[in-house]
């Protein structure tokens, strides 16, 4: 009923605001107010982190969550008040890649002989990611788009600040007081100084990743405006707060580049690709023996040391992980298991969203997974470099990319400037409604 009503909402959104700014509230704030799922009960009580319930980025044993709800009900409201602009869309070749993505749960219950069960999943992914890739071509293509994504992005770290700053003296409590039990509330939430707020997201991880994503594009408004300075520092200072040392270190990498002193030539970001996946096709593998190299050679012995020192163990801990579920992984290789919970049999799920995918959908799954998210920035920063926001966006994919690489959440703002940046064809300057002004949404706050 939440979701229903919250369709309800989307569409007088788009009734009543510009429809850019109306597309980006629309699937923005439904992150930031909407419950992540239905959660079982039977975890209501749990005191360990519950390996059953998974992420929303894959088909899983949650279909009806928020991922799937806000995008779905953003892109009804644009159907219902905007149908014209749904008349100029054009895909291109970029869009096959997201286009594999949806149906390769599908294509693989077909190869496997079994095509009842890929129905469900491709429809959710179909939602939860092509209803957001298209969001981006719709209404944030070009220039002006990002710039209007990027400040959808900030305002949502601003409006996060009173929880923040709430849940840092508390702990997560806003989520529980609204909707009830979450089954990650006590994960990880202890930090150095107070706690990780949680807010309405799927994980603490989540809410660190995206504060840090929302503050790096606060500083690439600020570098423009200068009313956006007092906002930035604020959200940068929140995504310190958080204590997140992941996302902290994203943010600051994302910085660094951001400001044109760290300059990347073209070739470096297809160099970067190309070592990338290769590096992640060695990890998958198992080629590389890092258990034994940490363990028994002196160097990597030292590594391990130094790592141990600081107290943050998550990194070996996840690494640990992968490597246990990699036999299984090469049972069904090419196109997985086809399961959410392939990982069962060793008692324990791997945390980083490539593992979990390759074994659901195998290397294929993999491979169009990351295409549709990477090969649009990838090819924007190779042509446009960082200078813009078009250039801004594309860093925050990347990044967010990086971070779902350890974590089995995602950014997703991260799909809809994806989405943008493969089409920029549609006009950037265009009005978005012809009876209402352009959209207020370049006001800071």
């Amino acid at each position: 009923m939440v979701y229903a009503g919250f369709a309800a909402v989307a569409i007088a959104l788009f009734v009543m605001r510009p429809v850019r700014e109306a597309a980006a509230w629309s699937y923005v704030g439904g992150w930031l107010i909407l419950p992540v799922a239905a959660y079982p009960s039977f975890f209501q009580s749990a005191t360990v982190t519950p390996i059953e319930i998974m992420g929303l980025v894959l088909p899983a044993n949650m279909l009806v969550s928020k991922a799937a709800a806000v995008a779905a009900a953003t892109c009804l409201a644009s159907l219902i008040v905007d149908l014209r602009r749904w008349g100029s869309l054009r895909l291109g070749v970029l869009d096959g890649a997201m286009l594999a993505w949806c149906a390769w749960p599908l294509l693989r219950a077909l190869l496997a002989g079994d095509p009842g069960s890929g129905w469900l999943p491709s429809a959710y992914l179909l939602a939860a990611w092509g209803g957001p890739w298209l969001l981006g071509k719709l209404y944030f293509a070009g220039e002006d788009g990002a710039t209007a994504l990027l400040t959808a992005m900030a305002w949502s770290g601003v409006a996060l600040l009173p929880v923040a700053l709430i849940e840092l003296v508390t702990g997560p409590i806003v989520y529980t007081t609204l909707y009830g039990c979450h089954p990650f509330s006590m994960d990880g939430i202890v930090r150095y100084v107070g706690y990780r707020p949680l807010a309405m997201f799927e994980d603490g991880n989540q809410y660190g990743v995206w504060i840090a994503m929302a503050a790096l594009a606060g500083i690439a408004l600020a570098k423009r405006e200068r009313r956006w300075r007092v906002s930035a520092i604020a959200l940068v200072v929140a995504a310190l707060a958080s204590q997140s040392v992941g996302a902290i270190m994203l943010l600051a990498l994302g910085a660094v580049i951001l400001s044109g002193r760290l300059h990347v030539p073209a070739r470096w970001w297809k160099a970067g690709a190309i070592v990338g996946g290769g590096g992640a096709a060695l990890y998958l593998s198992g080629l590389l023996p890092l258990e034994r190299i940490a363990r028994h050679t002196s160097i990597g012995g030292h590594i391990l040391a130094i790592v141990r020192s600081t107290g943050r163990g998550s990194m070996l801990w996840r690494v640990s992980q992968d490597q246990k579920v990699l036999p299984l992984v090469h049972q069904h290789v090419l196109i997985g298991w086809g399961r959410w919970d392939w990982w069962m049999p060793v008692g324990f799920r791997p945390w980083g969203v490539p593992m979990l995918a390759v074994g659901q959908y195998g290397l294929i799954g993999l491979a169009v997974m990351v295409a549709a998210l990477l090969v649009a920035p990838v090819l924007a920063l190779v042509r446009h470099g960082t200078a813009g926001s078009i250039g801004a966006i594309a860093v925050v994919v990347i990044l967010a990319a990086a971070d779902a690489a350890l974590n089995a959440f995602i950014f997703w703002p991260a799909i809809i400037a994806a989405g943008a940046l493969a089409d920029r064809r549609l006009a950037p300057n265009a009005v978005d409604n012809p009876s209402r002004p352009l959209s207020k949404s370049h006001r800071t706050p």
